[in-house]
């Protein structure tokens, strides 16, 4: 029987990964440009070095980001564990106590990280369409994004039934 359910996601969607490098791109793109053709690039153009320190700067943040970002969803006999791991590792834990319901649910697009929806209240998602949602006790709503529902349900079934008040 499983006792707790843990997921970790990273960065891994093409798209993601693209647009994260997009920034680096531009500023290497505009170095060249002014460089090989001698070109100025706008009104009042970056130096081709600034332009390839920002390249190289924006790159390595962009890089370290990718390999470092994870959403941990962690549930076990104290609760609910989540968060990102940047910009601090402790997650928040919502013991079950503090829970007044509990849900898989499957929903539409929604981004990726961390951010405020009207319909779902605070949303932690990486990518996929399967989400974890929580009402609090004070009314609060917290999404999570998890990639293994159906352990989750048989996780949750052991916890959250039983502890019900």
């Amino acid at each position: 029987m499983l006792t707790e359910y843990t997921d970790h996601q990273y960065v891994k969607a093409w798209w993601q990964i693209l647009l994260g490098f997009s920034l680096p791109v531009l500023f290497f793109t505009v170095a060249c440009i002014q460089v090989f053709w001698g070109i100025p690039v706008g009104n009042h153009p970056l130096s081709s070095l600034w332009c390839i320190i920002f390249g190289v700067l924006s790159f390595v943040f962009v890089w370290m980001v990718i390999k470092c970002l994870k959403l941990s969803v962690i549930v076990n006999s104290k609760g609910v564990a989540y968060g990102f791991n940047v910009p601090m590792p402790d997650l928040h834990l919502l013991s079950w106590a503090e829970i007044d319901r509990i849900e898989l649910i499957t929903y539409s697009f929604l981004g990726f990280g961390y951010h405020i929806s009207r319909k779902y209240g605070l949303v932690y998602n990486m990518h996929g369409p399967h989400g974890l949602q929580i009402i609090t006790k004070k009314g609060s709503k917290i999404l999570l994004g998890v990639q293994k529902p159906t352990e989750l349900q048989a996780c949750l079934n052991l916890y959250f039934n039983s502890n019900e008040l």
